[in-house]
């Protein structure tokens, strides 16, 4: 159980630049879409 529960921190730890670089382009794209709407 502790095991399961440590292993997406790691994982996440590992992959912290790469997640942080996807949420910084998703939200560029949603503030595209949004200045496109208003």
């Amino acid at each position: 159980m502790i095991q399961t529960l440590f292993m997406p921190v790691l994982y996440f730890n590992q992959n912290r630049r790469y997640l942080i670089f996807i949420f910084i382009k998703s939200a560029k794209y949603l503030l595209l879409i949004f200045n496109i709407s208003e």
